[in-house]
């Protein structure tokens, strides 16, 4: 017999759908496309009956065993969202005390070497270079390096600090590096700065600037804004993500679980593009993790739709 549509309505979530099936077939089931609930298809009587099915079931033939579909994707989905939306919490509470900690008053200190460029023999070091320091409140002093070319300056607040370096004989060059209470780049006690002078008459010479020192960060206040927003947008994510998880252990619309999973698997992006990435390589490690596992849930709830929908055609 050929098949014929039927008009049905998800007893679930309440979907409007059309089913086909054989004729000679009473009754049978297929699956919701919203919500992936069996719904009984049953062929229009002639004449019609009275009542509906949804409302008295007693005057349809007996329905075949509802065909249960495999719950290990779903499983895996709900399992692997769950500890994303775990490590995009984690990770945004982390940057959020990190932003608050970054405003330590310090004071801070910057060290390192000035050596010699361009050459045959070298390096050298160059003693009594003079080193012209500033830090986001001004101008902070000048310091001359030592007979080991070696310098330090302290008493810095914290923010972008600026090294402007001049011998004679050499091209004078300017440094830039960043310093924290949470994150310091190249120049602290723990990481000496190394800034090289090119040998030449500094009349013909533009100021070089030091590719050693580079700071990511241009000042205090953009580097807790990227702080705060990284943790606003994984906040962001972790709110559609958890939309996601509930659906998933409800059973129903597949795609906000899929939605969920995207948002899991595409908020850690921020750390990478704001730079939070490289003073916290762990924190975008972590990020990274829930990445993946992220993606992992959107492939499982990717294969879900589709053999939910495989089941209706």
């Amino acid at each position: 017999m050929f098949a014929e549509p039927v008009p049905l309505r998800c007893t679930a979530c309440g979907r409007l759908l059309v089913a086909t099936s054989p004729v000679a077939v009473s009754a049978t089931w297929v699956a919701c496309p919203s919500c992936g609930r069996p719904v009984a298809v049953v062929h229009p009587r002639d004449p019609p009956p009275l009542f509906s099915w949804e409302v008295y079931p007693h005057l349809y033939p007996a329905l075949p065993p509802v065909p249960r579909a495999s719950g290990s994707l779903r499983t895996l989905s709900l399992v692997v969202l769950v500890a994303a939306s775990v490590l995009l919490a984690g990770v945004a509470i982390a940057l959020v005390l990190e932003g608050a900690f970054a405003f330590g008053p310090g004071p801070y200190a910057v060290r390192g070497s000035i050596e010699t460029g361009g050459l045959p023999n070298g390096p050298f070091y160059i003693p009594g270079a003079t080193i012209v320091v500033h830090d986001e409140r001004g101008l902070v002093g000048t310091t001359m390096s030592d007979a080991a070319g070696a310098f330090r300056i302290g008493g810095l607040a914290p923010g972008r600090v600026t090294l402007d370096v001049s011998a004679r004989g050499y091209a004078p060059a300017h440094a830039i590096t960043f310093v924290s209470s949470v994150y310091a780049s190249s120049g602290t006690d723990a990481d000496p700065l190394g800034i090289t002078l090119t040998y030449g008459s500094p009349s013909s010479n533009v100021t070089q600037e030091s590719a050693l020192a580079g700071a990511s960060f241009s000042n205090l206040e953009e580097f807790i804004a990227n702080l705060l927003s990284s943790a606003v947008l994984l906040a962001i994510g972790l709110t559609i993500a958890l939309a996601g998880v509930l659906t998933i252990a409800r059973n129903s619309r597949p795609a906000v679980g899929a939605a969920g999973a995207a948002a899991a698997a595409g908020a850690p992006v921020a750390l990478f593009v704001l730079g939070i990435a490289t003073p916290f390589p762990l924190l975008a490690g972590l990020g990274g993790l829930g990445m993946l596992l992220g993606l992992t849930a959107l492939i499982a709830q990717g294969v879900r739709m589709a053999r939910s929908v495989e089941r209706e055609d």
